[in-house]
């Protein structure tokens, strides 16, 4: 079962004094963060953290358990009152802890994109067709309000992870209506620039919103062309 947002909230509580803890809903749990390194998280209203030595010192007859099934074991946090403690304990957990790992420079990595296109696509969870989580429903654990973002690529989260390829499918022809000055409401869209669909496992609700940029439109601009303008002329 999903844990309670009103447990995490206490857990939270609890660390409060602590700069830096944060945490990411993933499948109906709760990662938690300290410094951006990963020291445990919250499973079926469960503290549980990574058995580090210093975890395992300060606790010493703290149970191993899974957070899910094939997953690694780890600590389980039974003193969940003791502020002090959970304090200390992540304190002294930090330099065990696994650095995050360094992100790409996006300036050595971006592509050559030389067009400013025309429209802005954000695509929002907005629910489930059937139950109220995602562990074992959607492979990609999508949450309510996570959100991607494009413009002609495929869209991406803040973490950069793209969307289901499945619900991309659906998706780009709907672009490629807008981008064409079509009206999504022809579509059963709620109105000219949104449309809400299910993705094709039938697991999880989308809206599509569309933002014009008031940028020229890439065909009726003449933005196309023949790499080798010699080409052209010679089909």
């Amino acid at each position: 079962m999903a844990s309670k947002k009103e447990y995490l909230d206490f857990v939270l509580e609890q660390l409060s004094q602590l700069d830096g803890i944060t945490y990411k809903a993933m499948m109906g749990e709760y990662i938690l963060y300290y410094q951006d390194r990963i020291f445990g998280g919250v499973y079926d209203d469960r503290l549980l953290v990574k058995p580090t030595e210093s975890a395992k010192k300060l606790m010493p007859t703290a149970p191993l358990e899974l957070p899910y099934e094939g997953a690694k074991p780890m600590l389980l946090v039974e003193d969940i009152d003791n502020r002090e403690l959970l304090t200390q304990l992540v304190r002294q957990m930090y330099d065990e802890l696994p650095q995050p790992k360094k992100k790409n420079n996006i300036k050595e990595i971006a592509m050559k994109k030389w067009y400013d296109e025309e429209y802005e696509f954000t695509v929002e969870v907005t629910g489930f067709l059937r139950g109220n989580k995602t562990e074992r429903y959607c492979r990609n654990g999508e949450e309510i309000g996570d959100k991607y973002t494009c413009t002609y690529g495929c869209p991406v989260n803040e973490q950069g992870y793209g969307i289901c390829s499945k619900t991309m499918m659906m998706l780009y022809p709907l672009m490629e209506a807008v981008r064409s000055g079509g009206d999504l409401e022809n579509l059963g869209g709620d109105s000219k620039y949104t449309k809400t669909i299910v993705c094709p496992d039938g697991c999880v609700m989308f809206r599509l919103t569309a933002k014009p940029l008031g940028n020229e439109n890439f065909h009726k601009g003449g933005f196309w062309d023949y790499p080798d303008d010699q080409q052209g002329e010679s089909l």
